[in-house]
């Protein structure tokens, strides 16, 4: 009776924190409805049909062929918008490249474009106070050069990140600036096509303002003339926005079955024009919708698919609604263990994305830049009084020539008198500040010396660490005596290394794999020394699902993980294990997020490991399965087995990542060759791709011949 109890006070306190907690947050999951269409706005605008391959493909030749500076500027940030929507890494470094670029050769329209580019990636990715601070210095330039275009586009873009901090004054007033500009321009550049979905999209942002001030009428007021245009001119983009909108007041006005309907119809359009962020907004309003009619298992699909998508797209804000419709279906279903995890999750993104930081630090830009545009007027007054200042002293020059004339040689005595009281002042103060400075000079080059001896012995612990970390590594001879052909390539990014390398020989069964531990350096190497002592625990055990199986419950308890304690969603590692019989010539595979490649007859056989990680966060109501996998294998087989470090390496060129399609396409290549050619071929590959850039992760890549 006493467990019982025990269990009925622990559900009743989750309950009532849900309830509680949900009151809390429920503006803020009414803000991201809006937030996913205002922002895809700016986004559709900007770069539409982002995934076009054809695109890209064209634009890369571009940039190679570019005749100037200029031209590739334009090329590279061209290329930096295509990749925008669904390769946010790729996407920023190619704007900032093209930055460096701009400003090498003072283009400052290039500049201009970058800094409003780097904003937008900012913002998508939830980094506020950055994409501000980008989008101020963007607005500066077009100011500069009197660009009235780049002048709506920042004004629209500022207003995007003020609506999305929630000050909606300052938003409103930047998107009524954007509007106003767009709607002074005459004769063909007012009826452009791009100017009216300019037009059209002020409007909306405008009435998605209204919206949250719970001004419905205006919203919805705002909403049609900004349909109405799109239209016209048929901008589906805008069409799929719009139809967002409106069902987003239907849903505030308790209407959901209308609401449904919008929201349906705008999840056809960004289905069909490739936007995959509007797709993953929409799966998320849709399962809030259905949420609300307690239609709670088909709200949870949505949920679910919303978040699917926007780990593709690296939408975080869809991410963290969508753990809050998650957590809230839950609730409906009884189902509090979840739900509270589902909200534990969502307020661990939510504390990332808004803190008091983030808005301290938007405040701060904004204020600045306020300062910045009075000083211009305060200048410009300054400037004019010089002007008057200078036609007075030229009218009084004449009258006081004359009597300049007398008084002159009073003057050069008084001068003359004062300058050598003057320098002997000077001389005094600058022998005082010149023993200031030694006394500084002493102090900094003590400071020196103390951190230099600290550098000194953290590089000497990091270096210890790495001795260490290399006595767990297999000898070179150990695998060779058991494997004659055969190579490892291992190449860590940092002195100490997450990725290592195991190797086991029972009873004429060989025990080979590698793994990849959560990032590098020497957090890694710490949780490679916890996984290496887990193995060599339990390689008794025979069957490979089961060393598996073990070695997650350990990692688990290490990390001292439970349902009720989810700080840390990441620790883990990812693994291949190959058991290969040398007696049945015969080859067992298992792995946790990696792949082991064998190529038999000039054919490429990929076995994928699970999609969950050893470790890490896994729902406690559900359990991992390890999937054995048996190789058939043949004389002169070659068997892989690679970390992901190699395929995610950026190029020194295009900056894009090598992939897994590129890895087994050099792995069918190299098959025939001798197995030490083999290793000299990946390792010319991956540096020559790799050119100028930095290596981002350790290194790991086997291969063996049966």
């Amino acid at each position: 009776m006493g467990a019982d109890k025990k269990v009925f006070t622990i559900k009743s306190q989750r309950i009532f924190k849900l309830n509680n907690l949900k009151i809390i947050f429920m503006k803020q999951k009414k803000l991201l409805l809006l937030f996913i269409c205002i922002s895809a706005y700016l986004l559709i605008c900007t770069s539409a049909f982002a995934q076009n391959k054809t695109i890209i493909d064209s634009l890369q030749r571009a940039i190679k062929s570019a005749k100037n500076d200029t031209e590739k500027v334009n090329f590279i940030y061209a290329l930096s918008s295509e990749y925008r929507n669904f390769n946010g890494d790729s996407a920023l470094i190619l704007s900032k490249n093209a930055l460096a670029l701009a400003e090498k050769n003072n283009y400052l329209k290039g500049q201009a474009r970058c800094y409003n580019n780097i904003g937008l990636i900012y913002h998508y990715s939830g980094n506020y106070p950055l994409a501000l601070d980008y989008q101020f210095k963007a607005m500066k330039i077009y100011e500069k050069q009197n660009d009235k275009k780049g002048i709506a586009i920042s004004y629209n873009s500022i207003g995007i990140v003020y609506w999305q901090a929630g000050n909606y004054i300052l938003s409103l007033e930047n998107f009524m600036n954007a509007l106003k500009i767009r709607e002074s321009y005459t004769g063909k550049e007012l009826e452009s096509k791009e100017n009216k979905q300019g037009i059209s999209g002020c409007y909306i942002n405008i009435g998605s303002t209204y919206l949250l001030q719970e001004k419905y009428v205006e919203s919805l007021a705002n909403y049609k003339i900004g349909q109405k245009i799109q239209e016209e001119i048929n901008d589906q983009n805008g069409l799929y926005m719009s139809s967002n909108n409106i069902g987003e007041i239907n849903y505030k006005q308790g209407d959901y079955p209308l609401a449904f309907e919008n929201y349906s119809k705008a999840l056809k359009i960004a289905e069909h024009i490739g936007n995959k962020s509007g797709v993953a907004g929409c799966y998320l309003n849709i399962g809030n919708t259905l949420e609300k009619q307690k239609k709670y298992n088909e709200a949870i699909i949505y949920m679910n698919d919303a978040i699917k998508l926007a780990r593709e797209t690296g939408y975080m804000e869809v991410i963290k609604e969508a753990s809050l419709g998650l957590s809230a279906a839950y609730k409906g279903l009884n189902n509090y263990e979840k739900a509270f995890a589902y909200f534990k999750y969502f307020s661990e993104i939510k504390d990332t994305l808004y803190n008091k930081e983030n808005a301290k630090s938007i405040a701060e830009m904004s204020a600045k830049y306020e300062t910045e545009n009075k000083q211009k007027e305060i200048d410009l007054l300054n400037k004019d009084k010089e002007l008057k200042d200078t036609e007075i002293k030229k009218r009084n020059i004449l009258i006081y020539s004359v009597s300049a004339g007398f008084g002159l040689l009073i003057i050069l005595s008084v001068i003359i008198l004062r300058s050598n009281q003057q320098r002997k002042k000077a001389n005094d103060l600058l022998a005082e500040q010149n023993a200031k400075i030694d006394t500084k000079n002493k102090e900094i080059t003590i400071q020196k010396e103390i951190i230099e001896k600290k550098n000194k012995d953290t590089l000497s612990s990091i270096n210890y660490a790495k001795r260490i970390q290399e006595t767990i590594l297999p000898a070179d001879g150990l695998i060779k005596r058991h494997l004659p052909q055969s190579f490892v390539f291992y190449r860590p990014k940092d002195v100490v290394s997450g990725d290592f390398y195991w190797f086991v020989e029972q009873n004429n069964i060989l025990f080979y794999a590698i793994i990849d531990c959560t990032g590098h350096g020497v957090p890694g190497a710490l949780m490679s020394m916890i996984a290496n002592s887990l193995l060599n625990e339990i390689v008794k055990e025979k069957k490979i699902t089961k060393i598996l199986e073990e070695l997650d419950k350990g990692i688990s308890q290490q990390m001292k993980k439970s349902e009720e304690s989810l700080k840390s969603l990441d620790d883990g590692l990812d693994i291949s294990v190959c058991v290969f019989d040398k007696q049945k010539n015969e080859i067992q595979f298992a792995g946790a997020h990696q792949s082991a490649y064998q190529i038999s007859n000039n054919e490429l056989k990929e076995f994928k490991g699970n999609v969950y990680s050893i470790g890490g966060f896994f729902p406690a109501d559900m359990k991992k399965e390890w999937t054995n996998n048996q190789i058939k294998i043949h004389p002169n087989d070659m068997i892989y087995m690679a970390s992901d470090g190699f395929q995610d390496q950026f190029s020194g060129e295009g900056n894009l990542k090598f992939s897994s399609q590129k890895m087994k396409e050099l792995f069918l290549e190299i098959s025939t060759l001798e197995i030490e050619k083999q290793k000299e071929k990946i390792v010319q590959t991956f540096f020559e791709w790799k050119g100028n850039y930095k290596q981002i992760d350790d290194i790991l890549v086997i291969g063996f011949r049966v």
